[in-house]
């Protein structure tokens, strides 16, 4: 016989987002990536003895692209009698991040990182090295989620939209753009839910056989998937960033050499 079990209260949080990336008009476009650049930036940090994940460099490289669309930066909003587009002023980068509630549950929780276009990369790093450590059962960074997430469904949704509408609050939440990875996984390719105008999912890392100038090489590579919202932008303009985004991670040049980044005045007012 089947069994029949309550919606656990530690997932309701993600219900309130899909009811909100309902609403919007996905697109997806994907892009092979080589990652020989970025695999020599983060060995260059790790010589000097630091740790930088792949999704640190992939946030600040998209930042960066996104800094310089504005309708990447953005946000649609429907009215009663018309609709518009938000503007952001700063860039927003939003991650998703895996974790356990107190009762041994896994769930999905996401934070943010302010003006990630204009930081150091291991000023990033250090933001997301706070989330992934911190308890989400006891941490004050997931307090906000945690008293959503007992509220009634009905009341915690109705919640969730009121304060969304507010362009600068729903930033504050959801970013201007969210990335994803299952890159700890052999996963090649996944395509995430949208609640953004961009939102990005990132797969493994692996080595791949290809050709060029008439000579075979292996190369590290990943792909990357980018779903936009087609209220916002079309394609062309969509593609545009997408390839613009490929330049910039098979590009990639640490912008302060490791030495000044870990600097205690590069790194203050940037801990969580």
């Amino acid at each position: 016989m089947n069994k029949v079990i309550p919606f656990p209260k530690h997932r309701q949080h993600t219900l309130n987002f899909l009811s909100l990336a309902g609403k919007n008009a996905p697109v997806l476009l994907t892009a092979e990536l080589d990652m020989s650049r970025v695999q020599l930036s983060r060995e260059g940090f790790k010589q000097q003895g630091h740790s930088v994940s792949y999704i640190t460099l992939l946030m600040k490289s998209v930042s960066q692209v996104v800094a310089e669309f504005p309708l990447a930066n953005s946000i649609f909003q429907s009215g009663f009698f018309n609709n518009k587009i938000v503007l952001f002023e700063k860039v927003v980068a939003k991650f998703v991040l895996d974790k356990v509630d107190d009762s041994g549950q896994r769930l999905v929780a996401t934070a943010t990182v302010d003006d990630c276009d204009q930081l150091l990369e291991l000023q990033i790093q250090q933001i997301l090295d706070g989330y992934k450590r911190a308890n989400y059962a006891t941490s004050d960074l997931f307090a906000k989620v945690r008293k959503l997430n007992q509220l009634p469904l009905v009341v915690g949704r109705l919640l969730y939209r009121l304060m969304l509408m507010k362009a600068s609050f729903r930033q504050s939440v959801q970013g201007s753009f969210t990335i994803s990875s299952l890159g700890h996984q052999p996963i090649n390719q996944f395509v995430p839910i949208s609640a953004n105008t961009l939102t990005f999912g990132a797969g493994s890392v692996s080595p791949k056989v290809v050709v060029i100038d008439g000579k075979t090489q292996t190369l590290p590579t990943m792909t990357l998937s980018m779903v936009f919202d087609h209220r916002v932008m079309d394609g062309a303009l969509a593609s545009e960033i997408l390839t613009r985004i490929k330049y910039q991670i098979e590009n990639y040049s640490i912008e302060s050499n490791v030495n000044n980044q870990i600097n205690p005045n590069n790194l203050k007012g940037h801990t969580s």
